[in-house]
């Protein structure tokens, strides 16, 4: 029993550690840019299921 406690608090340790320093990495990294437009814009063209017809399986 105690060794369960013992490895099961160093993984949440190792986790709070993870935790903080993702969260202090993400303050620091620089905002990306809101929309490039160096890009083509894509077309999304809905589907037209109303008109597909199906044959009967049996």
């Amino acid at each position: 029993m105690v060794t369960f406690f013992a490895i099961f608090s160093c993984l949440v340790v190792f986790n709070v550690a993870l935790l903080v320093h993702s969260s202090l990495y993400a303050r620091t990294r620089s905002p990306r840019p809101a929309k490039s437009t160096d890009r083509p814009e894509i077309k999304i063209y809905p589907l037209d299921l109303l008109a597909s017809s199906y044959k009967k399986a049996i």
